[in-house]
């Protein structure tokens, strides 16, 4: 089970960054998210990187629901979004062993 009251691990903070997204964060959650993203320049990274990702499948849903072929402007707004995820070397085992 997932302990969003005290994250450990990337995936725990992805489950605090997706309740935050969904506007699910009790006080405690909030208080604790704001300490992590104030305290942590990878944190804040990694959070930066979840809005990008979130923001561009938004605009890619919104233009299929519309189902009309994506515009140069639909397709540049979803490339600077994703121009904008940071990438940064992790030091999760996980993620190094995948690299090779």
């Amino acid at each position: 089970m997932t302990n969003l009251s005290k994250p450990q691990t990337k995936l725990e903070l992805l489950a605090l960054f997706g309740k935050s997204r969904d506007e699910e964060l009790d006080l405690d959650q909030t208080e604790l998210l704001n300490d992590l993203l104030i305290s942590d320049s990878s944190i804040r990274g990694l959070y930066r990187g979840f809005i990008a990702i979130e923001s561009g499948l938004e605009e890619i849903a919104k233009i299929q629901i519309s189902k009309s072929a994506p515009t140069n402007n639909d397709m540049s707004i979803i490339e600077d979004t994703i121009v904008e995820i940071p990438v940064a070397e992790s030091s999760d085992p996980a993620v190094r062993k995948n690299k090779k």
